[in-house]
Protein backbone atom coordinates (compact mmCIF):
# COMPACT_ATOMS: atom_id res chain seq x y z
CA UNK A 1 0.00 0.00 0.00
CA UNK A 2 1.68 3.53 -1.11
CA UNK A 3 2.20 6.13 1.50
CA UNK A 4 0.11 9.26 1.05
CA UNK A 5 2.00 12.04 -0.51
CA UNK A 6 3.54 13.63 2.42
CA UNK A 7 3.55 17.05 0.53
CA UNK A 8 -0.01 17.46 0.21
CA UNK A 9 -2.61 19.02 2.60
CA UNK A 10 0.29 21.36 4.84
CA UNK A 11 1.84 17.90 5.65
CA UNK A 12 5.57 18.81 5.94
CA UNK A 13 7.98 16.00 3.92
CA UNK A 14 11.04 16.99 6.01
CA UNK A 15 9.86 15.93 9.27
CA UNK A 16 12.67 13.97 11.05
CA UNK A 17 12.10 10.66 13.47
CA UNK A 18 12.22 12.28 16.45
CA UNK A 19 9.98 15.32 15.62
CA UNK A 20 7.08 12.76 14.46
CA UNK A 21 7.75 10.40 17.63
CA UNK A 22 7.30 13.73 19.47
CA UNK A 23 3.69 14.74 18.11
CA UNK A 24 2.60 11.31 17.94
CA UNK A 25 3.62 10.75 21.79
CA UNK A 26 1.55 13.63 22.82
CA UNK A 27 5.23 15.79 23.54
CA UNK A 28 3.99 18.67 21.45
CA UNK A 29 0.93 19.16 19.87
CA UNK A 30 0.12 18.13 16.56
CA UNK A 31 1.17 20.75 14.15
CA UNK A 32 -2.12 20.47 11.51
CA UNK A 33 -5.39 18.20 11.24
CA UNK A 34 -3.14 16.53 8.26
CA UNK A 35 -0.28 15.53 10.31
CA UNK A 36 0.23 11.81 9.96
CA UNK A 37 0.18 10.23 12.97
CA UNK A 38 -1.80 6.80 12.67
CA UNK A 39 1.22 5.41 10.02
CA UNK A 40 4.47 6.21 9.36
CA UNK A 41 4.45 9.27 7.50
CA UNK A 42 7.61 7.65 5.22
CA UNK A 43 9.34 4.71 3.61
CA UNK A 44 12.15 6.29 5.63
CA UNK A 45 10.95 7.26 9.06
CA UNK A 46 9.51 3.38 9.25
CA UNK A 47 12.70 1.72 8.46
CA UNK A 48 14.46 4.19 10.75
CA UNK A 49 12.09 3.21 13.53
CA UNK A 50 12.01 -0.55 12.63
CA UNK A 51 15.54 -0.86 12.58
CA UNK A 52 16.09 0.08 16.32
CA UNK A 53 12.41 -0.50 17.80
CA UNK A 54 14.00 -3.27 19.82
CA UNK A 55 15.93 -0.43 22.01
CA UNK A 56 13.05 2.01 22.27
CA UNK A 57 11.01 2.67 25.45
CA UNK A 58 8.09 -0.07 25.99
CA UNK A 59 5.93 3.22 26.69
CA UNK A 60 6.62 4.78 24.04
CA UNK A 61 5.91 1.99 21.20
CA UNK A 62 2.63 1.08 23.15
CA UNK A 63 1.33 4.70 22.63
CA UNK A 64 2.60 4.65 18.91
CA UNK A 65 0.54 1.26 18.46
CA UNK A 66 -2.28 2.83 20.04
CA UNK A 67 -2.57 5.72 17.32
CA UNK A 68 -2.22 3.22 14.53
CA UNK A 69 -4.59 0.90 15.77
CA UNK A 70 -7.27 3.18 16.88
CA UNK A 71 -10.24 3.66 18.89
CA UNK A 72 -13.62 3.02 17.96
CA UNK A 73 -14.52 6.19 15.60
CA UNK A 74 -16.33 7.31 13.06
CA UNK A 75 -14.62 8.21 9.76
CA UNK A 76 -17.36 11.02 8.56
CA UNK A 77 -16.19 11.91 4.54
CA UNK A 78 -14.98 8.32 4.32
CA UNK A 79 -18.19 6.98 5.72
CA UNK A 80 -19.93 9.09 3.63
CA UNK A 81 -18.27 7.95 0.33
CA UNK A 82 -19.23 3.87 1.41
CA UNK A 83 -23.06 5.13 2.14
CA UNK A 84 -22.96 6.66 -1.46
CA UNK A 85 -21.68 3.27 -2.72
CA UNK A 86 -24.64 1.46 -0.65
CA UNK A 87 -27.12 3.38 -1.53
CA UNK A 88 -26.64 2.05 -5.28
CA UNK A 89 -27.07 -1.44 -4.17
CA UNK A 90 -30.85 -0.58 -2.16
CA UNK A 91 -33.82 -1.30 -3.97
CA UNK A 92 -36.00 1.48 -4.76
CA UNK A 93 -39.37 0.39 -2.41
CA UNK A 94 -36.50 0.06 0.57
CA UNK A 95 -36.28 2.64 3.23
CA UNK A 96 -32.03 3.55 3.47
CA UNK A 97 -32.46 3.74 7.06
CA UNK A 98 -33.38 0.57 7.81
CA UNK A 99 -30.81 -1.82 6.04
CA UNK A 100 -32.56 -5.17 7.01
CA UNK A 101 -31.26 -8.38 5.27
CA UNK A 102 -33.65 -10.47 3.32
CA UNK A 103 -33.19 -13.98 3.91
CA UNK A 104 -35.31 -14.58 0.63
CA UNK A 105 -32.70 -12.90 -1.68
CA UNK A 106 -34.82 -9.80 -2.66
CA UNK A 107 -32.50 -7.06 -0.77
CA UNK A 108 -28.80 -6.32 -0.66
CA UNK A 109 -26.50 -8.52 1.95
CA UNK A 110 -25.20 -5.71 3.72
CA UNK A 111 -21.88 -6.01 6.36
CA UNK A 112 -22.29 -4.71 9.55
CA UNK A 113 -20.31 -1.48 8.83
CA UNK A 114 -22.52 -0.51 6.02
CA UNK A 115 -25.49 -0.74 8.40
CA UNK A 116 -23.80 1.23 11.48
CA UNK A 117 -22.52 3.45 8.78
CA UNK A 118 -26.47 4.21 7.13
CA UNK A 119 -27.75 3.77 10.68
CA UNK A 120 -25.68 6.79 11.57
CA UNK A 121 -26.28 8.83 8.25
CA UNK A 122 -30.15 8.85 8.96
CA UNK A 123 -29.78 9.85 12.61
CA UNK A 124 -30.98 6.43 14.42
CA UNK A 125 -27.83 5.22 15.87
CA UNK A 126 -24.50 7.37 17.59
CA UNK A 127 -22.69 4.02 17.79
CA UNK A 128 -19.01 5.09 16.18
CA UNK A 129 -19.20 3.11 12.42
CA UNK A 130 -15.83 1.48 13.17
CA UNK A 131 -14.88 -0.90 16.23
CA UNK A 132 -11.64 0.11 17.90
CA UNK A 133 -8.07 -1.99 18.46
CA UNK A 134 -6.55 -0.47 20.93
CA UNK A 135 -7.42 -3.61 23.11
CA UNK A 136 -4.73 -5.77 21.39
CA UNK A 137 -1.96 -3.52 23.56
CA UNK A 138 -3.57 -6.22 26.05
CA UNK A 139 -2.01 -8.78 24.47
CA UNK A 140 1.24 -7.39 24.42
CA UNK A 141 4.23 -8.93 25.27
CA UNK A 142 2.82 -12.02 26.07
CA UNK A 143 0.77 -13.31 22.78
CA UNK A 144 2.16 -11.09 20.37
CA UNK A 145 0.84 -14.07 18.02
CA UNK A 146 -2.40 -13.20 19.14
CA UNK A 147 -2.24 -9.26 18.49
CA UNK A 148 -0.81 -10.23 14.80
CA UNK A 149 -4.03 -12.41 14.34
CA UNK A 150 -6.31 -9.64 15.67
CA UNK A 151 -4.55 -7.16 13.18
CA UNK A 152 -4.90 -9.52 10.22
CA UNK A 153 -8.34 -10.46 10.58
CA UNK A 154 -9.19 -6.97 11.17
CA UNK A 155 -7.57 -6.01 7.56
CA UNK A 156 -8.75 -8.82 5.90
CA UNK A 157 -12.32 -8.00 6.79
CA UNK A 158 -12.29 -4.72 6.27
CA UNK A 159 -9.60 -4.54 3.44
CA UNK A 160 -11.97 -3.35 0.81
CA UNK A 161 -13.39 -0.33 2.38
CA UNK A 162 -10.88 0.78 4.87
CA UNK A 163 -9.56 4.02 3.42
CA UNK A 164 -5.19 3.68 2.43
CA UNK A 165 -3.98 5.40 5.10
CA UNK A 166 -5.90 3.45 8.17
CA UNK A 167 -4.35 -0.04 5.74
CA UNK A 168 -0.88 1.68 5.93
CA UNK A 169 -1.10 2.41 9.92
CA UNK A 170 -2.38 -1.16 10.56
CA UNK A 171 0.04 -2.39 8.76
CA UNK A 172 2.80 -0.69 10.34
CA UNK A 173 1.46 -1.73 13.46
CA UNK A 174 1.71 -5.54 12.52
CA UNK A 175 5.12 -4.30 12.05
CA UNK A 176 5.98 -3.04 15.16
CA UNK A 177 4.65 -5.92 16.58
CA UNK A 178 6.54 -8.62 14.88
CA UNK A 179 9.60 -6.84 15.27
CA UNK A 180 9.37 -5.72 19.13
CA UNK A 181 7.59 -8.61 20.41
CA UNK A 182 9.07 -11.43 18.04
CA UNK A 183 11.96 -10.82 16.47
CA UNK A 184 13.87 -8.66 18.81
CA UNK A 185 16.35 -8.59 21.94
CA UNK A 186 17.45 -11.97 20.49
CA UNK A 187 21.40 -11.48 22.29
CA UNK A 188 19.47 -11.04 25.57
CA UNK A 189 17.47 -14.19 25.14
CA UNK A 190 20.36 -16.38 23.90
CA UNK A 191 21.34 -15.59 27.08
CA UNK A 192 18.80 -17.42 28.77
CA UNK A 193 19.37 -20.50 26.02
CA UNK A 194 22.74 -20.97 27.44
CA UNK A 195 22.11 -20.11 31.14
CA UNK A 196 19.64 -22.98 31.87
CA UNK A 197 20.38 -27.07 31.97
CA UNK A 198 19.97 -29.35 29.06
CA UNK A 199 17.07 -30.56 30.32
CA UNK A 200 15.58 -27.65 31.02
CA UNK A 201 16.02 -26.53 28.01
CA UNK A 202 14.21 -29.89 26.21
CA UNK A 203 11.44 -29.34 28.75
CA UNK A 204 10.82 -25.29 27.00
CA UNK A 205 10.87 -26.90 23.64
CA UNK A 206 8.55 -29.23 24.53
CA UNK A 207 6.54 -26.23 25.90
CA UNK A 208 6.89 -24.48 22.68
CA UNK A 209 5.60 -27.37 20.56
CA UNK A 210 2.70 -27.47 23.11
CA UNK A 211 1.65 -23.90 22.33
CA UNK A 212 1.77 -24.63 18.90
CA UNK A 213 -0.80 -27.13 19.39
CA UNK A 214 0.86 -30.49 19.78
CA UNK A 215 0.36 -32.82 22.61
CA UNK A 216 4.13 -33.33 23.86
CA UNK A 217 6.36 -36.27 25.29
CA UNK A 218 9.76 -35.85 27.00
CA UNK A 219 11.49 -39.09 26.82
CA UNK A 220 13.22 -40.43 29.67
CA UNK A 221 17.53 -39.36 30.24
CA UNK A 222 19.97 -41.29 28.07
CA UNK A 223 16.87 -43.72 26.48
CA UNK A 224 15.49 -40.84 23.86
CA UNK A 225 17.61 -42.00 21.20
CA UNK A 226 18.24 -38.91 19.80
CA UNK A 227 14.26 -38.35 19.96
CA UNK A 228 14.47 -35.17 23.60
CA UNK A 229 10.98 -34.73 22.61
CA UNK A 230 7.91 -36.63 20.70
CA UNK A 231 5.11 -33.72 19.72
CA UNK A 232 1.94 -35.72 18.25
CA UNK A 233 -0.92 -33.94 16.85
CA UNK A 234 -4.07 -35.48 15.79
CA UNK A 235 -7.03 -34.78 13.52
CA UNK A 236 -6.91 -33.69 9.89
CA UNK A 237 -3.44 -32.17 10.41
CA UNK A 238 -2.23 -35.43 11.89
CA UNK A 239 1.25 -35.05 12.62
CA UNK A 240 4.34 -37.04 14.65
CA UNK A 241 7.39 -34.86 15.31
CA UNK A 242 10.63 -36.32 16.90
CA UNK A 243 12.53 -33.54 18.16
CA UNK A 244 16.44 -33.86 19.09
CA UNK A 245 17.24 -30.72 21.42
CA UNK A 246 21.22 -29.13 22.11
CA UNK A 247 21.92 -25.63 23.17
CA UNK A 248 25.86 -27.01 23.01
CA UNK A 249 29.14 -24.64 21.86
CA UNK A 250 29.46 -26.41 18.55
CA UNK A 251 27.64 -26.97 15.44
CA UNK A 252 26.04 -30.11 14.46
CA UNK A 253 27.13 -32.26 11.04
CA UNK A 254 25.42 -34.24 8.93
CA UNK A 255 25.99 -37.11 10.31
CA UNK A 256 23.81 -35.67 13.52
CA UNK A 257 21.50 -35.36 10.48
CA UNK A 258 21.54 -38.85 9.34
CA UNK A 259 21.34 -40.46 12.79
CA UNK A 260 18.31 -38.79 13.59
CA UNK A 261 16.68 -39.54 9.83
CA UNK A 262 17.29 -42.94 10.78
CA UNK A 263 15.19 -43.34 13.84
CA UNK A 264 11.77 -41.18 11.85
CA UNK A 265 10.86 -45.05 10.75
CA UNK A 266 11.09 -46.63 14.47
CA UNK A 267 8.36 -48.36 16.49
CA UNK A 268 5.98 -45.48 16.54
CA UNK A 269 6.89 -43.61 12.89
CA UNK A 270 7.47 -40.02 12.85
CA UNK A 271 6.52 -37.86 9.72
CA UNK A 272 9.38 -35.38 10.38
CA UNK A 273 11.93 -34.71 12.37
CA UNK A 274 12.93 -31.75 14.19
CA UNK A 275 16.42 -30.49 15.40
CA UNK A 276 17.05 -27.50 17.21
CA UNK A 277 20.51 -26.69 18.13
CA UNK A 278 21.05 -23.42 19.32
CA UNK A 279 24.92 -23.34 17.61
CA UNK A 280 23.37 -23.78 14.03
CA UNK A 281 24.35 -26.28 11.70
CA UNK A 282 27.60 -27.08 9.14
CA UNK A 283 26.79 -25.58 5.61
CA UNK A 284 30.00 -24.83 4.21
CA UNK A 285 31.51 -27.87 1.67
CA UNK A 286 29.95 -31.07 0.34
CA UNK A 287 28.30 -32.91 2.80
CA UNK A 288 26.90 -30.37 4.91
CA UNK A 289 24.19 -30.67 7.94
CA UNK A 290 22.31 -28.34 5.54
CA UNK A 291 22.66 -29.96 2.70
CA UNK A 292 21.70 -33.47 4.44
CA UNK A 293 18.57 -32.35 5.78
CA UNK A 294 17.60 -31.04 1.99
CA UNK A 295 18.15 -34.10 0.54
CA UNK A 296 16.42 -36.16 3.35
CA UNK A 297 13.43 -33.52 3.42
CA UNK A 298 11.79 -35.27 6.18
CA UNK A 299 14.42 -33.27 8.47
CA UNK A 300 14.00 -29.40 9.55
CA UNK A 301 17.13 -27.90 10.97
CA UNK A 302 16.29 -24.97 13.72
CA UNK A 303 19.41 -22.74 14.38
CA UNK A 304 19.04 -20.01 17.30
CA UNK A 305 17.21 -17.16 15.26
CA UNK A 306 14.74 -19.71 14.05
CA UNK A 307 14.46 -20.85 17.76
CA UNK A 308 14.23 -17.67 19.19
CA UNK A 309 11.58 -15.97 17.12
CA UNK A 310 9.65 -19.22 17.64
CA UNK A 311 9.74 -18.68 21.20
CA UNK A 312 9.00 -14.76 20.97
CA UNK A 313 6.03 -15.71 18.81
CA UNK A 314 4.42 -18.48 20.82
CA UNK A 315 5.35 -17.63 24.52
CA UNK A 316 5.72 -13.99 24.28
CA UNK A 317 8.95 -12.04 24.21
CA UNK A 318 8.85 -12.19 28.16
CA UNK A 319 9.80 -15.88 28.15
CA UNK A 320 13.33 -15.58 29.36
CA UNK A 321 11.68 -13.99 32.53
CA UNK A 322 9.22 -16.55 33.12
CA UNK A 323 11.31 -19.73 31.58
CA UNK A 324 11.87 -21.22 35.26
CA UNK A 325 7.69 -21.44 35.78
CA UNK A 326 7.50 -22.06 31.62
CA UNK A 327 9.97 -24.95 32.73
CA UNK A 328 8.49 -26.16 35.76
CA UNK A 329 4.79 -26.24 34.49
CA UNK A 330 6.33 -28.26 31.20
CA UNK A 331 7.75 -30.82 33.75
CA UNK A 332 4.50 -31.46 36.14
CA UNK A 333 2.27 -31.47 32.59
CA UNK A 334 4.76 -34.25 31.95
CA UNK A 335 3.98 -36.20 35.13
CA UNK A 336 0.62 -34.98 35.35
CA UNK A 337 -1.15 -35.43 31.56
CA UNK A 338 -4.06 -33.11 31.32
CA UNK A 339 -2.48 -30.12 33.20
CA UNK A 340 -1.99 -27.16 31.49
CA UNK A 341 1.07 -25.10 30.17
CA UNK A 342 1.35 -21.42 31.63
CA UNK A 343 0.01 -18.57 29.06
Amino acid sequence: MPRPDGGKNGFVTSVDLDSWISVVTGKVPQPSDDFIVIAFPTETIREEYLSGVSDRAESEVRKILECMLGRSRSIPDWDALQIQITKAMLPADMDESEPADDSLGSRPQFTDYQKRAILAAAGKSSEPTWPGLTWVLDLLPGHPERALAVVSAYLYAHFEVLPDLRITGLSDAAAIIRSRYILGEAAAHENTLRAIGWRDFEFLIAALYEAKGYEVEVTPEQKDEGRDVIARRTGADADTLYIACSRGASKKTAHDVSALYGRLDGIERASRGIFVNVAGFTERGPGTAVKVAKELRRITLIGRDELLTQLNEHLGTDWPHRVDMIVAAARRHQDTPGTSFPS
